[in-house]
């Protein structure tokens, strides 16, 4: 294979296997209910390549299962085989179920760079040097939200009403698969375990968003971009679903990198994505992606996420 090729690890097969099957083993300490597994299908996918590096070395790019939905996905792929050819370099994609294994690779520097939630950045930068390339712009915005959500029929009007309800989350380090609904429980004086009846972890917001459709549980908190996206191109997956509560503005997921990663390579992998929008194929993928364009992120975005840890863990 060439210089801009990409090896696709077992690892990147183990994500369409993730996104099909619903893993919810991860359980939170904090959460003490028993974790509940569903299995939504038993579809087993074919990647559309597989393709071996060669003598130059690659790209580590970390995604996590939660990253996008798996209608998503080959879109990622399209950007991935994009920043290869811009770099010249091949790109390996490294796959992993929770962002706690991410940002233990980006701690340890087992990877150049990494797709991560707004909570997990913010996360890891409170423990090791962590910098942000680029964010994504959605419709004039370098914010999103979370969104709590319940199945159209239900009864449930408020965030109040789902106490004594089942609930799913996604990830324990996502800021709208998680922190957001704690952050509100508490401000009700109570704990996860004590105001929600049953929760599950789905490590996919997609896979929440199902598991509300399909009556496994009452509620859920999503990733608005995802639920969103949803709506756009498979608007049957949320017909049956109705948002109660949308939350404050959050910074974008942020694409990041160890602050110790090569200078030269990091500005240039920077360029690529702030210039990506001026490039026709750029543009494309981009606009499959619902993305206007990459810019510069804002830290000031991010203040509210730190806040609601600090307030969750008091």
């Amino acid at each position: 294979m060439g210089s801009g090729g990409i090896s696709v690890s077992k690892s990147l097969m183990f994500l369409i296997i993730l996104l099909l099957y619903f893993g919810c083993s991860q359980h939170h300490p904090t959460d003490d209910t028993p974790p509940v597994e569903i299995d939504f299908s038993r579809k087993n996918p074919r990647m559309p390549y597989d393709l071996e590096t060669d003598s130059i070395a690659p790209l580590h790019i970390a995604i996590a299962a939660m990253t996008s939905p798996a209608e998503n996905l080959r879109y990622y792929e399209e950007l991935l085989h994009y920043l290869s050819q811009k770099i010249q370099r091949p790109v390996k994609i490294e796959q992993r179920k929770t962002y706690k294994e991410v940002n233990s690779l980006l701690e340890t520097r087992q990877i150049e760079m990494a797709f991560v939630c707004s909570g997990a950045y913010v996360e890891a930068r409170r423990h090791f040097p962590i910098e942000i390339l680029a964010v994504p712009q959605i419709r004039g915005k370098s914010t999103y939200n979370a969104y709590i959500i319940v199945h159209r029929a239900s009864s449930i009007r408020r965030f109040e009403d789902l106490r004594g309800k089942s609930f799913a989350f996604t990830d324990p380090l996502s800021n709208t698969g998680r922190l957001y609904a704690v952050k509100r429980v508490k401000e009700l004086g109570s704990t996860p375990r004590e105001f929600f009846s049953r929760i599950i972890y789905t490590h996919a917001h997609d896979h929440s968003i199902q598991a509300v459709a399909r009556h496994l549980v009452d509620g859920a908190t999503v990733d608005g971009l995802i639920y969103d996206y949803l709506e756009t191109y498979a608007p049957e997956k949320v017909a049956d679903l109705r948002i109660i509560e949308v939350s404050e503005d959050f910074g974008m997921p942020p694409i990041v990198v160890p602050a110790q990663l090569d200078p030269q390579l990091k500005k240039r992998l920077r360029h690529i994505f702030l210039h990506m929008h001026e490039d026709p194929a750029g543009q494309k993928i981009l606009r499959q992606l619902m993305i206007d364009r990459f810019v510069p992120a804002r830290e000031a975005d991010y203040k509210s996420i730190e806040q609601n840890l600090i307030f969750v863990s008091r």
